[in-house]
């Protein structure tokens, strides 16, 4: 999605000698972005690389048609496989690893763009893999935290393939996260659609609507699926961007007159609807950002 630059002029009379900030122990901010940017990191691992499959699928025009491994006792491990453009050694290299860097910041078909969603699996595990398969050949690739905290990515082997063009990423499940890793495949997905083929599931949950009037809908907490009786529900407003669940604070519902409003008539869940780019977000992607942006959007919208 295209982040909102801040513009900010300073004029000045005074002559100065000025220096730009810089960040001098990458491993310090590497490790911070590792452990403390998610709250519900099992979660947040599911919907950022589910996201990123949605996004390559989008990149050449494929829809959702992309695959899902849910996590099982006898197969505990987690994998997208999207069938979108793959990812080349160079963007593998500029992109894939560096902090910050995303190539999707520049446009809202994209759900992406804060460059930290591909390297959320570092906050679960220390490694995982990725595999990658364009112009007939398949690169493997392991991404791992090293001794020095800042992260590594090697290439393990390249071999010609005749499978279809894409990406697959591989991250092992401990056997205490697989019902936790399966409640946020389905709660990342839940809204959507067009869903992805899920593979190791026998009984997906059925999409519950409730009473919808635009972008506006209202429905019974009784009828939401159990996993998403979470943290983000225990509040009355859910914001759907792209398809993807941010709570609204209860906070931050004051804050605007017209959710404010809604609050007092509407004594159900109330969920919003809007594209990317509209309102700001957390780094984490786990809720929205309370900025003068975001609240005069939910003003809008509300």
């Amino acid at each position: 999605m295209k982040l909102h630059q801040h513009k900010n002029t300073v004029e000045t009379n005074v002559k100065a000698v000025s220096k730009s900030f810089s960040i001098g122990n990458a491993s310090k901010i590497i490790g911070f972005l590792r452990d403390k940017v998610y709250t519900n990191k099992v979660h947040s691992v599911a919907r950022e690389i589910i996201s990123n499959g949605r996004d390559a699928m989008r990149e050449v025009g494929k829809g959702n048609g992309f695959e899902i491994t849910v996590p099982t006792a006898l197969n505990p491990v987690f994998e997208v496989r999207d069938f979108g453009p793959g990812i080349s050694p160079d963007r593998m290299e500029e992109i894939f690893i560096a902090y910050g860097s995303s190539t999707k910041e520049n446009s809202n078909e994209f759900t992406g763009g804060l460059g930290i969603g591909s390297k959320s699996p570092f906050s679960i595990v220390d490694s995982f893999s990725v595999v990658t398969f364009i112009d007939g050949v398949k690169r493997a690739y392991a991404c791992e935290i090293g001794s020095s905290n800042e992260g590594q990515l090697t290439l393990i082997s390249t071999t010609g393939t005749k499978e279809a063009t894409g990406t697959l990423i591989q991250i092992a499940v401990s056997k205490d996260n697989i019902d936790e890793f399966r409640m946020g495949i389905h709660k990342a997905i839940h809204f959507w659609a067009d869903k992805p083929k899920l593979k190791g599931e026998t009984s997906p949950p059925v999409l519950v609507s409730g009473e919808r009037l635009g972008d506006l809908e209202v429905i019974s907490s009784n009828d939401l699926p159990h996993y998403t009786a979470i943290s983000e529900w225990s509040g009355d407003m859910l914001l759907l961007i792209d398809g993807i669940s941010y709570p609204i604070p209860s906070e931050l519902v004051q804050k605007v007159p017209n959710l404010k409003k809604l609050a007092t008539l509407v004594k159900q869940k109330v969920i919003l609807r809007c594209g990317n780019g509209i309102v700001e977000v957390a780094m984490s992607r786990e809720s929205v950002a309370e900025s003068k942006i975001t609240l005069a959007a939910l003003n809008r919208i509300a």
